[in-house]
């Protein structure tokens, strides 16, 4: 989905801003994860077209791989 390539693109970013801030404790994957759909939610419409152009190629790409398979069962 549009949002799992935004989390790819933006984890490193989130883990090295949560390190930065805290440097005595360990960095909790919920912790990230809940930051992620934070971001996610403040993108605007055109923020997101980046990732929702990704999964659609993706998704695509997917469709056309199963039907090769499907037509080699």
């Amino acid at each position: 989905s549009a949002y799992l390539f935004f989390c790819e693109a933006e984890r490193p970013k989130v883990m090295k801003s949560m390190a930065k801030n805290n440097k005595d404790s360990k960095i909790k994957l919920g912790d990230v994860a809940k930051e992620l759909g934070k971001r996610w939610k403040s993108l605007s419409e055109d923020a997101r077209k980046p990732f929702v152009k990704r999964s659609d190629k993706d998704k695509q790409r997917y469709e056309e791989a199963m039907a090769e398979y499907k037509n080699n069962l």
